[in-house]
């Protein structure tokens, strides 16, 4: 089994509509040391796009707070890519209660972080303490 770790970043939510009730936001920022004193590099992401996004087997999942259940599914990206130093993902919510209160606090500025859970493949820790 895999050790998933989390990433949390403070990133931007760049698009609200709640009349396609979609959302674009950025999941994930790269070369940059983060919190954790992590940087990932845009290449994380290459694989788990290709073979688990959208275009591959589908497989990633937006949740409340990482929990893998039903009951905190909010949607499947529709479209999930990197962009410059950002990972963004558009997401449509899904339409049950859950999915109304998120669309309210997207619009209401109360949802502004997103954040990834990723297993390491390979990384290396410098000096400094920042892992790559």
């Amino acid at each position: 089994m895999r050790n998933i770790q989390l990433k949390d970043s403070i990133t931007d939510v760049l698009d609200v509509s709640p009349q396609s009730r979609t959302v674009k936001a950025v999941w994930s920022r790269m070369n940059n040391v983060d919190l954790d004193n992590d940087i990932i590099v845009p290449e994380a992401f290459t694989k788990t796009i290709s073979e688990r996004g959208p275009k591959g087997k589908n497989l990633v999942w937006s949740l409340v707070d990482h929990c893998a259940d039903m009951n905190n599914v909010i949607g499947k990206p529709e479209q999930l890519y990197v962009e410059n130093d950002m990972l963004i993902a558009i997401t449509p919510i899904v339409e049950t209660e859950k999915g109304e209160d998120i669309i309210k606090m997207y619009e209401a500025g109360l949802i502004n972080q997103h954040s990834i859970g990723f297993s390491t493949i390979k990384s290396n820790v410098n000096k400094e303490g920042i892992r790559t």
